[in-house]
């Protein structure tokens, strides 16, 4: 609702506060902290990282996405492999919560033939504008978890599960009604091979369109 003509006092604990205000043109921000006896005036308000990124043909609050690229497969030998992918971002003020989820396979030569190897997985993880105009560049880390699983000669199969952490790099421009990125990870995946705990190194890379979901 708007805000009175006049000047508006509150009487309020000492403590930290976080204000935010909410409009039609976006979301703004301060804080202040608040000791006893203290008698001042707020703060100015101002839009977050991603209002200011919005002004400038920045991404819509709530995005869904799509795409392709390749990813690393954390059994030995494997390699990489194509994948494709789609996830949801939602904004909350300063950062945005991803998820997505990914799947991929190819065929790995061995001595006498080869065998195939699959993967599925996904991640949540949280990121940040760090630079934003046409084109904007967001980071952060994500946690994951997948599954990866190997077709060997003779009908047998073989797989493992894995967890992994992963920093992460978005850049993304506007291309017509939708978005355009790149999106880039890396970090390490664990998990059992012969019985034993192990630690590899995880790498993604992916072209995705983004598109807009409502509010």
């Amino acid at each position: 609702m708007p805000g009175p003509i006049s000047p508006l006092k509150l009487a309020l604990p000492s403590g930290h506060y976080v204000i935010e205000r909410r409009s039609d043109q976006g979301r703004a921000t301060a804080e202040l902290n608040l000791n006893h006896g203290d008698a001042i005036d707020l703060p100015p308000l101002r839009p977050t990282r991603y209002d200011i990124a919005r002004a400038k043909g920045g991404p819509a609050p709530a995005l869904g996405f799509g795409g392709g690229g390749v990813f690393s497969l954390p059994l030995s030998g494997a390699g990489i492999a194509p994948m494709i992918r789609a996830g949801a971002r939602r904004e909350f003020g300063a950062y945005t919560a991803r998820l997505h989820f990914d799947a991929g396979r190819r065929d790995v030569p061995i001595s006498g033939g080869r065998y195939g190897i699959s993967r599925v997985g996904g991640g949540l993880g949280l990121v940040t504008p760090l630079a934003y105009g046409k084109v904007m560049l967001e980071a952060g880390a994500e946690a994951g978890y997948g599954y990866s699983w190997q077709d060997l000669p003779g009908n047998k199969h073989a797989g493992a599960g894995d967890v992994s952490l992963s920093g992460l790099a978005l850049v993304s421009m506007r291309v017509g009604p939708t978005r355009l990125g790149l999106d880039f990870s890396a970090g390490a995946q664990r998990l059992k091979v012969d019985g034993a705990m192990v630690v590899k190194p995880a790498f993604s890379a992916g072209l995705v369109f983004l598109f807009g979901v409502g509010e």
